[in-house]
């Protein structure tokens, strides 16, 4: 009986090890398309100099 909690308890922590990792990966990926947007947003809004086009 002892040794079956002990399993339960060793599945459920790591289910939840599994769980926190993907959550983990998945925060990384949103904020490095966040990063990626931005920059594209940046570059996207300098201006343009046309020279002798008054």
């Amino acid at each position: 009986m002892e040794a079956a909690l002990a399993l339960l308890l060793a599945g459920l922590l790591a289910g939840m090890g599994l769980c926190g990792a993907i959550w983990s990966a998945g925060e990384r990926a949103e904020r490095r398309e966040r990063i990626e947007r931005a920059r594209r947003r940046d570059h996207s809004t300098v201006p343009v100099i046309h020279w002798g086009k008054q």
